[in-house]
């Protein structure tokens, strides 16, 4: 908040001048806030020299004296309000501001502060005197500058950040209303010069005025007043009578009803109010909530030079799932000195893959044996790129291999098959190409920015049908790259190096990764627990395309070109390394020689659980996870999610050491095994199920917290609020404009489900869940994507230089929590998720096919309207009992009153099974693992549609499973 008496400028900054305001730009709105306080909009910066617009501040400040003016664009250095008191300066002849003191000038910035001890408020006091407005203390009734001999006429407060500042309620009286109640006798001797008014000392100027002699009450046409108790010595009998019954009036209940009391909700970011300082008085809550002493610290602990510390111990090993014990402990370890002190390690037995043997090789079978290898595949990144804090050399990182692959050792000539989908197969077939017996080369289909936009069937594409649909065709092997063609325009002919000289994708990145749909991955009882993922009999690894390069010029002049065949098969950037994207197949001599061995074994992995126990509400909880396994280093995925989570641990315990303890429990969990099917939080969730569902809250998960700079919220609508409210609250770190939000910059734009350990909680238990951090964007730097590329160097030069997206992501889900974790009434709406479910009813028909085109939703959308009229009313109670809790004095004591406790609770255990209705036991299509009817399972950076079933019977034109 900041704060400026309006008498005495100067030395305003210059700011650049937008075109003359057009009357839109500006409004006075016909309604008020409440009904005494009349309002203003500004548009645009300009509003502040447009005349009409400064005639009407004007005619507001000299008429009811009051006035809000809600600016509609970012100013976090206050441009509009500097310009706007020249404006009335020059137009109306208003005074300058006048300087605070001798120290400071007309401009606060207002930020409360807690002393730590009485010893340490002692020394403030003897060497540098707080304003009563910084301190945590009540500061009742009064004027701004009452020790002035001319107290300034008019002052004005610019909302920055309305739950950062610290301080309590604002709240204002009109001093006509309080004299009204006032004897005429009073008034009289309130009028009188016979009050010493002391200067506090952090407003001294000159020692030679420490005091005045004067009236509190002015006697004109409208009367003025100024006061201030704490500086105001009756100096007669009564003057001392007359200011002990304006203190009477001022603490009594009939002046209440004329009180205002300006909220967050009245006087949100980005607004503005202006008093006549001598016509209303003002007055500021004592600050005792603890959850804005929280936030505030939530916001200014997390550091960009911690976050890199804990990103080079994790990026420092192989960590596989099932190799992370050690990283286990040493998180254990830290979380314990921060004060988490109930922390705890859960092993878990789990199927796991890891690479035994693997061979990728262009045979010439003309040739003598000894002469016949061509060419043989690296399968490992180049080993020359830097990882700060490496102990263990590039060769100790995994190869590249895909988890649960199917054993095998294939010769075999080859084809070129585009993106390997099941559309790619049968065009083949179409043209004329045998696909028996060969194996196949496709791009992997990685979903990246471009693809994202410009292949969107690309996008739903995953590893596990790749193989199915190319072992459905005969075919024996499958070798998968990613071609540039997926990195757009950021790419080496675009005039982009590759990392580590520049931001494109190196030519030896490999994507490793797991096979098989989510849920029937090993891990499951009703899964093959020992063997490749189900369904999978051949052999499959992931290369990169240097590796790719020669094997695709070795097609060069064999069968039809890519660019012969549908435009879905055009765009390959490999062109200019002499490409030509023939299909093949290659001739009999000329063949892949392709080894796969895969050791399927059990192993341990370490899940990271500790707990804050909630003090009124303990049994409500909200859960932070992120997993450590990574396919590589690590850093961007998912290391970056564990840096911002230790961040947030860090913070959270930083808040315990000064006392803080949760309203609600909180539970922060560093999971093992994400990467192998989530084999760690799995066989917890399912081993708490029963304590989940009567007190999870919410799940909050972050995979990567710093992929690149665009910020994305996969969730349940049950979180929607959660989420807008906290990225509302931290400022953005690519901001356009200055002061953006990453609200502001984001645009509230859900997507649906969760990512990484998030679906486990969300489709598999009915658990509100989200995911959320800065993905890349289009124009970002490549990610290196389960390489072993993602490291610490990448991060320093490319993904987050300076950390700030870490840190940000870090203060966003900090606050999320705290949203969920210290309102007493469940900051949930079910009215949100009814309005999200109409939405995604819009999107299943807008893919309705064209023979179901007399499907009938009669009944699902009756049925959404039927929930959203039950929970307009059900919500409507919640609001109304939320108010009650906080017109109490203070609230935050509200389980004293065991009746209301019991409702609070009641309304919260509503909104804590809501997800759960939603729960359909035996899965849907017999998944058993994808239990929720709106949302299926997906990878983080894959955005799917709600309703899975429903969508997938319709596009299959089977009609009677989507009634079902």
């Amino acid at each position: 908040m900041r704060q400026v008496p309006i008498q005495l400028c100067r030395s305003l900054r210059t700011c650049s001048q937008a075109p003359n305001p057009s009357p839109s730009m500006f409004t006075a709105t016909s309604t008020t806030f409440p009904s005494t306080i009349p309002q203003l909009e500004a548009g645009h910066l300009s509003c502040s020299q447009d005349t009409t617009h400064v005639s009407q501040v004007h005619g507001f400040l000299n008429g009811p004296g009051i006035l809000k003016v809600k600016l509609k664009f970012a100013d976090n250095q206050c441009h509009y309000l500097r310009q706007l008191i020249q404006s009335l300066h020059q137009h109306h002849d208003h005074g300058l501001p006048i300087n605070h003191s001798a120290s400071r000038g007309w401009f606060w910035d207002v930020r409360p502060f807690q002393s730590t001890s009485a010893s340490t408020a002692a020394t403030e006091n003897q060497t540098s005197h707080r304003a009563r407005s910084e301190t945590m203390k009540t500061f009742p009734w009064h004027t701004d500058c009452s020790y002035e001999t001319s107290p300034p006429r008019f002052f004005a407060l610019h909302v920055l950040h309305p739950d950062q500042c610290g301080g309590g309620t604002l709240s204002v009286l009109k001093v006509d209303r309080l004299l009204s109640r006032l004897s005429s006798s009073s008034q009289l001797a309130l009028s009188a010069p016979e009050y010493r008014i002391q200067v506090p000392p952090e407003f001294i100027k000159s020692d030679e005025q420490l005091s005045i002699i004067g009236p509190i009450l002015s006697a004109r046409t409208r009367p003025e007043l100024r006061f201030r108790e704490d500086i105001f010595t009756p100096l007669t009998a009564r003057a001392k009578t007359a200011v002990e019954n304006l203190n009477s009036l001022l603490l009594g209940p009939h002046i209440q009803t004329e009180v205002v009391h300006l909220n967050s909700e009245l006087l949100p970011r980005h607004s503005i109010i202006l008093l006549d300082n001598r016509r209303w008085l003002h007055a500021r809550s004592d600050v005792k909530d603890p959850s804005r002493h929280l936030r505030r610290l939530l916001l200014s602990v997390p550091q960009g030079h911690k976050a890199r510390e804990w990103s080079t111990y994790y990026t420092s090993e192989s960590h596989l799932p099932g190799q992370g014990l050690s990283q286990a402990e040493w998180t254990r370890s830290k979380w314990e000195e921060f004060e988490i002190v109930n922390t705890t390690i859960a092993p878990y037995e789990a199927y796991c893959s890891y690479p035994e043997g693997q061979r990728l090789a262009l045979l010439d079978l003309n040739k003598p044996v000894a002469e016949q290898v061509l060419y043989e595949a690296a399968l490992v990144e180049n080993h020359a790129i830097n990882n700060p804090g490496t102990s263990q050399s590039w060769e100790r990182f995994a190869p590249a291999f895909h988890a649960f692959s199917a054993p095998g050792n294939v010769t075999a000539s080859y084809v070129f098959a585009n993106f390997g989908t099941q559309e790619d197969y049968e065009t083949l077939v179409r043209a004329g190409i045998s696909l028996e017996g060969k194996i196949a080369i496709v791009k992997s289909a990685q979903v990246t920015p471009y693809v994202r936009k410009s292949e969107p069937s690309v996008a739903s594409v995953s590893r596990f049908y790749q193989i199915r649909w190319a072992q459905s065709m005969g075919i024996l092997g499958v070798i998968a790259y990613p071609d540039p063609e997926i990195d757009g325009s950021m790419v080496p002919d675009g005039g982009y190096e590759p990392f580590p000289d520049g931001p494109a994708r190196p030519e030896t990145m490999i994507e490793r990764g797991a096979l098989g749909k989510l849920e029937t991955l090993p891990g499951d009882s009703s899964s093959d627990l020992n063997g490749p993922a189900s369904g999978i009999t051949i052999p499959s690894i992931p290369i990169s395309y240097g590796d790719a390069i020669p094997l695709l010029r070795a097609l060069n002049g064999h069968g039809p070109s890519a660019y012969e065949l549908p435009p879905r098969w055009h765009g390959g950037r490999l062109g200019n390394r002499s490409v030509q994207y023939n299909v093949g197949p290659s001739p009999e001599n000329l063949v892949l020689n392709f080894y796969n061995a895969v050791n399927y074994t059990t192993a341990k992995v370490h899940n990271v659980i500790g707990t804050i126990q909630g003090r009124e509400l303990p049994d409500e909880v909200v859960i932070m996870g992120n997993h450590r396994d990574a396919w590589g280093p690590g850093a961007g995925d998912p290391n970056s999610g564990s840096t911002a989570l230790n961040e947030v641990v860090r913070s959270f315990g930083a808040a315990m050491q000064r006392g803080w303890r949760p309203l609600r429990t909180i539970v922060f969990i560093s999971f093992d095994g994400e990467e192998f099917g989530q084999v760690g939080s799995r066989p917890w969730i399912r081993e708490h199920l029963a304590w989940l569902n009567r007190t999870a809250v919410a799940y909050l998960n972050v995979v990567v917290a710093a992929g690149g700079t665009l910020f994305h919220v996969k969730t349940s609508p049950m979180l929607h609020r959660a989420a807008t409210y906290a990225t509302g609250m931290v400022q953005s770190p690519n901001q356009t404009v200055e002061g953006q939000t990453v609200l502001d910059v984001w645009g509230r734009h859900f997507t649906v489900g969760g990512g990484g350990d998030a679906m486990k909680f969300l489709s598999g238990a009915c658990i509100s869940a989200l995911d959320m951090g800065f993905s890349p964007g289009l124009d970002d730097p490549v990610f290196p994507y389960h390489s072993q590329f993602d490291t610490v160097d990448w991060m320093d030069t490319f993904g987050d230089p300076g950390w700030k997206y870490h840190i940000t992501t870090a203060k966003i889900w900090s606050l999320m929590a705290v949203y969920l974790l210290e309102r007493p009434v469940l900051a949930q709406r079910a009215t949100d998720y009814a309005t999200s479910l109409g939405t995604y009813l819009r999107v299943v028909r807008s893919k309705l096919p064209a023979s179901l085109a007399g499907f009938d939703f009669t009944p699902l959308h009756d049925s959404i309207a039927r929930l959203n009229q039950a929970a307009v009313q059900f919500d409507g109670y919640a609001a109304a009992l939320e108010g009650r809790v906080q017109q109490r004095r203070p609230w935050w004591d509200f389980w004293t009153d065991s009746r209301l406790q019991s409702r609070v609770g009641a309304i919260n255990q509503v909104y804590i099974a809501f997800e759960r209705m939603f729960y359909y036991e035996p899965g849907l299509d017999g998944k058993p693992w994808s239990k929720h009817v709106v949302f299926s399972e997906c990878a983080w950076h894959k955005n799917p549609d709600a309703f899975p079933a429903l969508g997938e019977a319709l596009s299959q034109g089977n009609s009677t499973a989507a009634y079902v």
